[in-house]
């Protein structure tokens, strides 16, 4: 079994976005060994996180690699209740 496979996507999307955010970006593979889960569960997560514009998925010689946007550092902060209130 796959630690983390019985985590909710929402749990993983914050586990990504502080990941990404801690490393300026990510490659692909990094991401995969970090979070251990399997790749077409990762894959899911990312595509939802860009689809929500907290991150970007950049391809490059064959390389697959995440950063996060200003969108997703915002919901890190809210999820970490770091966010004050205007």
């Amino acid at each position: 079994m796959i630690v983390g496979s019985m985590e909710s996507n929402q749990d993983l999307e914050i586990k990504i976005l502080s990941i990404v955010e801690s490393r300026d970006g990510v490659h692909l593979r990094e991401l995969l060994t970090a979070i251990r889960v399997g790749f077409s569960r990762l894959r899911q997560v990312l595509e939802a996180l860009e689809e929500k514009g907290e991150i970007v998925i950049k391809k490059h010689g064959g390389y697959t690699f995440v950063a996060i946007t200003d969108n997703g550092r915002k919901r890190l902060l809210e999820a970490r209740g770091e966010v004050e209130e205007a």
